[in-house]
């Protein structure tokens, strides 16, 4: 009975004096609890602009923003800023996006040419599509060349390479909702029927990126049911807006145009403008690919030591 009564004894101060320990590191816990609960950084979003061949500058960027781990939790992009901005939400690199553009002949890709016409001025297939030098121009009812108006087909290029590229570089997603995407994403296309924007949240995201660069007179329009879709730079080719609604505390806009901010957007907290006044919106050439996206990187470079705010506020 003793021999218990001093085990317990024991027992009973052992006890006393771990507790007495761990009330002592308690304040520890409480700053290690603390420093986790921390406010998070501000969430940034990127903002890709449209303008056909000028967005491999977007690339550029892109490398840019890597190399020095700028953080991007939402983009949101319009035209050609939506095919480049929905491949690296899906969960594209830049580099790999680099070797993509650098890789592929652009200009066949977005005209849809067929290289069997290529070197005749004109020819017919025998589904009646009329080709000038080989890109397609219009759908003739037949080889007489009396012609079908369409008000779907009104883009002199059908798109149908694109459209079957994007399915194939974004692995062939069914319909999603793109806050699902590695990074949330989101692009802008037009209503001709209801004359408003549309910004996509869900759906098929080869869809989604193909309707928001349907530029008119170029591309068809992208029809579903209850919508014809053209290029969302009618009416916001700089969605900052849109990246704001996300929930983007810190915006950084890529401007291919040089003229898009104050356009009803609001003010990026940094907009990159690459200097691209020697090319234009059809400069798919290989070598003109390669020198936008150096320009795009080398002029995000120059602006580091503000955009690392972003990182380290």
């Amino acid at each position: 009975m003793v021999i218990f009564s001093i085990h317990f004894q024991m027992l009973t101060l052992r006890h006393f004096v771990g507790l007495l320990c761990f009330a002592s590191i308690l304040p520890l816990y409480a700053q290690r609890e603390s420093a986790t609960d921390a406010p998070h950084r501000p969430r940034v979003g990127l903002v890709l602009g449209g303008g056909g061949a000028l967005g491999a500058a977007h690339v550029g960027v892109l490398k840019a923003l890597e190399s020095a781990d700028i953080p991007i939790d939402y983009i949101a992009g319009t035209s050609i800023g939506a095919v480049v901005g929905g491949l690296y939400a899906s969960g594209w690199t830049a580099q790999q996006l680099d070797s993509l553009f650098n890789s592929q002949e652009w200009l066949d890709l977005l005209t849809d040419r067929d290289s069997r016409f290529s070197e005749q001025l004109y020819n017919i297939d025998d589904d009646g599509m009329l080709y000038i030098m080989g890109i397609p121009i219009m759908r003739l009812k037949s080889k007489d060349q009396s012609i079908t108006f369409d008000i779907t087909k009104l883009g002199a290029l059908r798109g149908d390479s694109i459209g079957a590229r994007l399915d194939h570089l974004t692995g062939h997603r069914g319909s999603i909702d793109f806050d699902s995407l590695p990074i949330p994403f989101r692009c802008v296309s037009f209503d001709v029927l209801t004359m408003s924007e549309v910004v996509h949240r869900e759906g098929r995201l080869p869809d989604a990126m193909r309707a928001s660069m349907s530029l008119p007179g170029v591309f068809k329009p992208m029809k579903t049911d209850t919508q014809l879709l053209i290029d969302g730079g009618v009416s916001n080719n700089l969605p900052v807006n849109v990246v704001r609604d996300m929930g983007a505390d810190i915006v950084i806009a890529v401007d291919l145009s040089r003229k898009n901010l104050g356009q009803g957007n609001g003010d990026a907290d940094y907009c990159l403008r690459p200097n691209l006044k020697e090319f234009d919106i059809a400069s798919f050439g290989r070598r003109q690919v390669r020198q936008m996206i150096r320009i795009g990187y080398v002029e995000t470079l120059a602006r580091l030591s503000q955009l690392k705010r972003v990182a380290n506020p």
